[in-house]
């Protein structure tokens, strides 16, 4: 046993390392017996009692037989020591789940009499739904049995509640209600009460029930004061010391003198006035000496703390403390990775172990660490290791998360990406069988298929839609499913659908995502129906497994406990003895918290950089701490609570508020820094670069530190938008990176290296023997493309596959497109108006009701006059042909010709590029015969090419294949819009000349000389600030031309290849159809 006598003691610190040693040192003196349990009680904070213990072991050697409980763990455990407790419960009656049950029961129970009128106003906006509302009571009479336990009691007693509080007498009959119902079964107020009665006995014969020999309260600045007080009533019969680090000195209940502590430290104002509550309790208050001679401005403001004197000296500012205004908060994350850097390189000694860094929302700022700390392009000696304390999207999380997005697709409205999304998830994706290298596939397929949202047709009448599988996960599976079935179904509708053969590459995939999604499906629709509380558990744990198929350590720990909270349904229903039928939105509700009750075991002091909450760590003393997201309504957040609250009525120290606690934590961050202090915040738009406002708690220690630092803007640093700004790389500048891989974009001194020099020789490629006619046009129509893609092999395409979430109600010129070429197809294909409607609109091309019908009218009247011309034309076949080009030979096939000739025709107008690709294919046939090649587009834009001599067609085409072989050995100086800009400022003279010197094949090697007023005219449709449709805005050409100063040099060669490409195009070239 402890030589030390029974009694409450408090020991206070500006710091922890002062108050760990002491306890240490009471631990060392005077030791417990070798069976006896060490108590420690640590605040609900993990990361602190891992602190402990890892400080223990390095002290004493080894840290064993220590049992560390939190306040309320080491209460509750008290309680069931006392003589007729009973035993213990899994599930107690008034703990805040069980109470939302009987809470929700007696809800729907309640009698129209006056006294519940208050409590009906709220329940007549439930809509039915009173589970909410009774989890939202539950938590209030949780907070009550914990903060106002002597009014629940006199509650009990039919005392008359404040009559200032106008919601007091609905709350006590209530409550009066519950503890009727509860069978005997003492509410947590009522145990606690009891306890400190029982614990005011002082017979020895009581102390025997206790196992607790000592307890040291360690680290906690405040918690509930009924805990505090069974604390101070066990101090009658074991010592209790608590060991609580508290900034300044407070005790008499006279105002703090310094300025940060006035604004912040509320706090620790309610503990002294709750401890002042306890009667005389004695008190030792740690010397501050401990804090060292440093002479930083972070040691002279923390002296000034601890101390909790006014500063009337002030100190440089240096490196200590630094204040980061940034635009976003990926900004706050690289700023804070530079300063780190420099922290490493100044600081003697510092490891990544010493580095504390404080998020206000793990869920907003973890992925954001993770790509700026895992950056793979950072340097290998400047990669900083780290850890994310309790990681938002972790396996066993995101297990949780996906149960719970599962669950809400019940009453939503079930989005093409809600539902692809969950295959992300990899233990759901291995439930469906379905490879993570497989979604692209699919989300391709479902786009294609029209899928935007809703089950089927019948679930969309509850969002008070028309009965319409149109755009519906029935109608687009069924297409894909008709797609494999039938194969190419020519435009025919089968049962009612136009089949989408997207999927029909790949059957097997998606017969197991049908499979999946049908099931899926059949769950929904089986919960979808109220049963009584018994039945459920066994319901969601066969939901649970056609879900998930867990593999991973993490996953298997999640599935289990989200079988454990199922199961737990069942305990439920004993407890509470509800019978009645449960909808599956009231289940829902008692779920939807199932990741903040996941338990994790995972590391918390690494060795590495330690990124975390504010509260997992608090006081835990580090040698650099950062705090990010110093912004106004993120740190501290608002208060909100109901107005049926009596403890936001009538406010008592001690109470529970989270703003407030907020405010402390951010004061508990500033006396934890050792060596240097990091704040941050978002301070400008990055949209605008308006100014934002800074958290309460920044403006706070910015007015204080002033007070302190000779020069307090030095410490301020206010960054650029943009990592790659050249204010980061210039010399002896104001700020500095360590990210070279920034530099080489936007502060080499040089010019970039150009991607593609014009004389750069390309990766030797296949012989020439022959070329397609598709290739051919291909390098003429964009020979950026084809350099980039073809002979450098790198594919610049944007995702056209993103999924649409709600049904069209207008079309993009994309779309419209689309629809304008299914509608000529179809009136190629003689369909009256009723069938083409249908083909349409089961094709999933259309909005729904009369915008669509106005959509479908409008592509009709447009493409008529086409539809109508090609008719006229006559009849068409597809012919091969085989050109002598030169050494090459082209080979090919021409769509549609006929006794007049070729015919092309589109739903659009016609371009230049589809110009070009009728002059090549025109080529090509008059090598074959001479013939006309007609082009039809909508707007009047139909043009034809003359007959070309199959000698000079011969010739024409040789100098193309000429283009292509250069192409195929480098870039190839053509752009699209550019080159048909400077052919077309010359006269027809200068087009049919250099049509003659290509005719003649030595006289078209002549050197000449540009037109310069083609050529302004080429640069103006290159790149134009008033323009979005110039030949820049391609890609593949930014690309190829990407570090060029001039992509037109040497000039002759563009001039050149454009005159090689459109003189003859445009010399045989006539507008209109032949006759």
């Amino acid at each position: 046993m402890p030589t030390s006598s029974p009694g409450f003691r408090v020991v206070t610190a500006s710091r922890l390392e002062p108050l760990f040693d002491r306890m240490a040192d009471a631990m060392q003196a005077d030791p417990l017996p070798p069976l006896a349990r060490e108590t420690i009680v640590v605040a609900q904070n993990v990361g602190l009692r891992k602190w402990v213990e890892r400080a223990l072991a390095h002290r004493l050697g080894v840290a064993a037989s220590l049992d560390l409980q939190s306040p309320r763990g080491v209460a509750t455990t008290l309680a069931r020591a006392l003589p007729g407790a009973g035993a213990a419960q899994a599930q107690h009656p008034f703990d805040s789940g069980p109470l939302a049950w009987r809470l929700d029961a007696l809800l729907g129970t309640l009698p129209d009499e006056p006294v519940w009128a208050p409590i009906r106003a709220y329940l007549d906006r439930t809509d039915g739904q009173t589970m909410p509302l009774a989890t939202r009571l539950a938590t209030l009479f949780d907070d009550y049995q914990v903060y106002r336990p002597e009014v629940l009691a006199g509650w009990a007693r039919d005392t008359a509640p404040p009559a200032d509080f106008a919601h007091g007498v609905w709350q006590a009959e209530l409550w009066r209600r519950l503890v009727a119902d509860a069978g005997g079964t003492r509410d947590r107020a009522s145990e606690m009460l009891a306890l400190l009665d029982a614990l005011a006995d002082p017979e020895e014969a009581l102390r025997q029930t206790f196992p607790e020999v000592r307890v040291s309260v360690f680290g906690a600045l405040l918690f509930p004061p009924i805990y505090l007080r069974v604390l101070h009533a066990l101090a009658h019969h074991v010592p209790v010391t608590v060991y609580a680090v508290v900034p300044g000195d407070a005790a008499g209940g006279e105002s703090h003198a310094h300025p940060l502590l006035r604004a912040l430290a509320g706090r620790t104002r309610d503990y002294w006035a709750v401890t002042g509550g306890l009667g005389d309790v004695p008190r030792e208050s740690l010397p501050i000496s401990d804090l060292g001679v440093s002479p930083t401005a972070l040691h002279h403001l923390q002296t000034a703390l601890a101390s909790d004197t006014t500063p009337t000296t002030t100190v440089p500012a240096d490196g200590s403390i630094r204040i980061h205004d940034c635009h976003s908060e990926r900004r706050e994350l690289e700023a804070l990775r530079d300063t780190l850097l420099d922290a490493f390189a100044e600081v003697e000694g510092l490891r990544p172990s010493d580095v504390l860094v404080l998020v206000p929302d793990l869920d907003r700022y973890a992925p954001l660490v993770d790509a700026v700390f895992g950056a793979e392009d950072a340097a290998p000696d400047l990669r900083i290791p780290y850890h994310v304390v309790e990681h938002p999207h972790a396996p066993a999380l995101r297990v949780v998360e996906a149960f719970s997005r599962v669950l809400r697709l019940h009453e939503g409205r079930v989005t093409a990406s809600e539902l692809l999304d969950l295959l992300g998830t990899p233990a759901v994706r291995q439930a469906a069988g379905i490879d993570a290298d497989e979604l692209p596939r699919l989300r391709s397929w479902i786009t294609e298929s029209g899928v935007c949202w809703g089950l089927t047709a019948e679930r969309k009448t509850r969002f008070g839609l028309p009965e319409d599988d149109l755009h519906t996960w029935r109608f687009g599976l069924d297409r894909l499913l008709l797609g494999v079935m039938t194969g190419d179904a020519e435009g025919e509708l089968v049962l009612g659908h136009l089949p989408c053969e997207a999927a029909s590459v790949d059957p097997e995939l998606l017969g197991r995502f049908c499979e999946w999604a049908e099931a899926l499906f059949a769950a929904l629709d089986a919960i979808d129906r109220p049963a009584p509380l018994a039945d459920w558990p066994g319901r969601i744990l066969n939901f649970l497994d056609g879900v998930f198929d867990a593999r991973e350590d993490e996953e298997l720990e999640a599935v289990v406990f989200l079988r454990s909270e199922a199961l737990g349904l069942e305990r439920l229903r004993d407890l509470v003895g509800h019978e009645d039928d449960v909808s599956f939105r009231t289940i829902r509700s008692h779920l939807d918290g199932a990741a903040g009750r996941l338990e994790r075991r995972e590391p918390y002091l690494t060795g590495k950089v330690t990124v975390a909450h504010p509260l997992s760590l608090r006081h835990a003393p580090h040698r650099v701490v950062a705090f990010l997201g110093l912004n106004d309504g993120v740190w501290p957040r608002p208060e909100t609570a109901p107005g049926f609250d009596l403890i936001v009525h009538a406010p008592q120290p001690g109470d529970a508020s989270p703003r407030e606690h907020e405010k402390q934590l951010f004061l508990d961050a500033v006396l934890s820094a050792r060596d240097r202090l990091i704040l941050s915040h978002v301070g400008r738009s990055q949209k605008d670069n308006a100014e934002r406002a800074a958290s309460v708690c920044l403006d706070a220690f910015l007015d204080a530190v002033r007070r302190h630092v000779e020069d307090p803007d030095r410490l301020v640093v206010r960054h650029r938008l943009q990592p790659f700004a050249a204010d980061y790389f210039t010399p002896d500048g104001p700020l500095a990176s360590y990210a070279a891989q920034h530099r080489v974009r936007g502060a080499e001194a040089e010019p970039p290296t150009p991607f593609l020099r014009p004389d750069q020789r390309l990766p030797a490629g296949d012989d020439l023997a022959s070329v397609s006619l598709r290739d051919l046009t291909g390098v003429w129509v964009n020979p950026s493309k084809h350099v980039v893609r073809r002979r450098l092999r790198v594919s610049l395409d944007l995702d056209e596959d993103a999924v649409r979430d709600d049904e069209p109600v207008t079309l993009d010129n994309l779309q419209r497109y689309h629809l304008r070429a299914a509608v000529l197809e179809g009136l190629l294909d003689d369909l009256d108006p009723v069938a083409l409607a249908a083909r349409i609109e089961r094709g999933g091309m259309l909005p729904g009701g009369a915008p669509g019908a106005s959509w479908l009218r409008r592509a009709i009247d447009e493409v008529r006059p086409v539809a109508e011309a090609v008719r006229a034309w006559g009849p068409t076949a597809p012919l091969a042909v085989g050109a002598e080009a030169g050494p090459v030979r082209v080979v090919g096939t021409i769509a549609d010709v006929g006794d007049r000739g070729a015919l092309r025709y589109r739903a659009g107008k016609v371009r230049g590029k589809h110009t070009v690709e009728a002059w090549i294919d025109h080529l090509a046939l008059c090598t074959v015969r001479p013939a006309v090649t007609c082009v039809l587009g909508i707007g009047d834009t139909a043009l034809h090419f003359e007959p070309v001599a199959a000698d000079d067609a011969q010739k024409l085409l040789e100098a193309l294949v000429r283009g292509y072989r250069r192409a195929h050995d480098r870039s190839l100086p053509l752009y699209e819009k550019a080159s048909e800009a400077y052919v077309g400022a010359l006269s027809r003279s200068s087009w049919e000349d250099f049509t003659a010197r290509v005719l003649d094949r030595g006289a078209a090697q002549k050197p000449f000389e540009p037109n310069e007023g083609a050529m302004r005219k080429a640069r103006r449709q290159f790149s134009d600030a008033w323009n979005d449709f110039t030949d820049d805005a391609d890609i593949y050409v930014a690309l190829a031309t990407r570090g060029r100063e001039d992509p037109f040099v040497p000039e002759e060669h563009f001039a050149k290849w454009a005159l090689c490409l459109w003189a003859p195009l445009l010399t045989y070239k006539r507008d209109g159809v032949p006759t």
